[in-house]
């Protein structure tokens, strides 16, 4: 017998069980978690004496909550390196590379300059327009139902398209860079919905001050192994891992108003309140009794991931720079794969290591998925030596080492960096807030179903403090059914 039962052991379930036991330090808290780890999409791999992340990495200025958790678990930041050149590779094959932003650059795809607002000085004027036209998107969608079913019955592509041709629609990477899913999958309105969460687009597709402004010393898995530090050293918290849950079980229990979770292996556990903390398209598979509102059903059975595969290369230097290129490249161009890159870099006294860090996304992560390890590396090299000028020292013989992880292919995660709603769906359940509603004495949360910066992990802390808001009024006059 529990107070209160967290499905899913990552950033969202963990600070869900933190932040509960706060506010009732004597209650009793299960963490059911199908993996056989804590940290959900964000994970580390040790190389070279440093835990690198093969998940979600970086904080932007504006994401007060997790520099708060800095400051909490001992945490330092560093700046992610963006001085430099930035390299799109355009839609079509005919067209040469187009280098930006000689002097710096600061963005991860079709993004702004540092030193202005503006991003026409950086790259061509049609995204600097494209960039002020989502903005006029998103205030339409505040105010007027109308825009907000119009829309929804168009994908993100069709947009851009219908507004400036096909052939500059093919070359905005943002939604693809952002969502790591084509633009033809996803509905225009929830794009918008992430664009209004994430402060806007000017700050998501930014490096300096923006979305990708700092990494952590030592890896962002920390913040779930510090989360996870903290709550077994206290003695209300409990962890059942490698036990996907297989029903919740809200019927009237021995005469008790107590909900049953019950996971794959058998395990039996009862509780006053579930709190649900997976992947949308996860919580599909789970047996619901009563079952779940329509509305409810609809939308778990129509969120799917995106597909990513993070790939770390290493050097014995970081030859790009030698050139004056930030390690930033970017496109949409499916004969990459590659479509997005950065410099991974470490600089520390203790610990200096170089290497750039490669993303095969959406469509691209689809079609490298079934390839060898080494034909990805292979290719990664080659696209390297491309974008930055340089096939010598980007040649696999020069590679010491590699780390890479497919998204796609964690079967509790599904994907990554963040589920996603394809045209329609939000229509036809009657808006966003089906995401966060209870039903009965099950709570979701989750970084999908934040207000501020979905999909991050920003969001999905932001989650756990509604739901333990949400929380508060139903314990706060009750007896502990640990305590009958």
């Amino acid at each position: 017998m529990y107070d209160l039962i967290v499905v899913g052991a990552g950033i969202s379930g963990l600070w869900t069980a933190s932040l509960f036991l706060k506010q009732f330090p004597n209650h009793k808290v299960l963490v059911i978690e199908a993996r056989d780890r804590v940290g959900g999409r964000t994970f580390a791999k040790d190389v070279g004496g440093y835990m690198w992340d093969l998940g979600g990495q970086w904080l932007g200025v504006k994401q007060h909550r997790m520099y708060a958790l800095c400051e909490r678990y001992g945490l330092r930041t560093f700046d992610q390196y963006y001085e430099g050149k930035v390299v799109s590779a355009p839609f079509c094959d005919k067209e040469p590379l187009e280098v930006f932003g000689e002097e710096s650059a600061a963005t991860t795809g079709n993004g702004g300059d540092v030193s202005t607002s503006s991003v026409s000085s950086v790259y061509p004027s049609y995204v600097d327009q494209y960039m002020k036209d989502i903005e006029e998107c998103v205030k339409e969608i505040e105010v007027s139902e109308e825009k907000r079913r119009e829309y929804d019955s168009m994908s993100a592509f069709e947009w851009k398209k219908m507004k400036y041709g096909l052939e500059i629609a093919n070359n905005l990477n943002t939604v693809q860079g952002l969502v790591s899913i084509d633009p033809k999958e996803v509905s225009f309105l929830y794009w918008l919905m992430y664009v209004r969460y994430g402060q806007g687009l000017v700050f998501l597709s930014e490096t300096n001050e923006g979305g990708q402004h700092h990494r952590i010393k030592g890896g962002s898995y920390l913040f779930s192994l510090k989360m996870y530090e903290e709550l077994v050293k206290g003695k209300h918290c409990h962890f059942m891992f490698s036990s996907p849950v297989q029903s919740i079980d809200q019927q009237v229990l021995d005469h008790m108003n107590l909900v049953r979770v019950t996971t794959n292996n058998g395990k039996v556990f009862d509780s006053s309140r579930v709190v649900v903390t997976i992947p949308p398209m996860l919580v599909a598979n789970i047996h619901f009794t009563p079952d779940l509102p329509r509305e409810k059903k609809i939308l778990y059975g129509n969120f799917p991931m995106g597909r990513v595969i993070k790939c770390l290369v290493f050097y014995d230097r970081p030859w790009w720079r030698e050139a004056n290129y930030s390690g930033i490249s970017l496109t949409n161009n499916e004969k990459y794969g590659v479509r997005l890159t950065y410099d991974a870099s470490l600089e520390f006294p203790e610990n200096t290591q170089y290497a750039l860090v490669a993303f095969f996304l959406g469509n691209g992560a689809k079609q490298w998925s079934d390839k060898t390890e080494e034909e990805r590396l292979s290719h990664i090299c080659d696209c390297f030596g491309y974008f930055f000028s340089n096939e010598k020292e980007a040649q696999r013989s020069k590679v010491l080492d590699y780390a890479e992880l497919d998204w796609s292919k964690e079967k509790y995660s599904g994907g990554a960096y963040v589920g996603h709603l394809p045209p329609t769906i939000l229509t036809r359940i009657g808006g966003e807030h089906v995401i966060r509603e209870n039903v009965g004495r099950v709570h979701f949360a989750g970084t999908e179903t934040a207000t501020y910066f979905v999909g991050y992990m920003e969001g999905a802390v932001q989650s756990a403090e509604r739901v333990v808001s949400e929380l508060k009024d139903c314990y706060s006059s009750r007896i502990q059914p640990s305590k009958l």
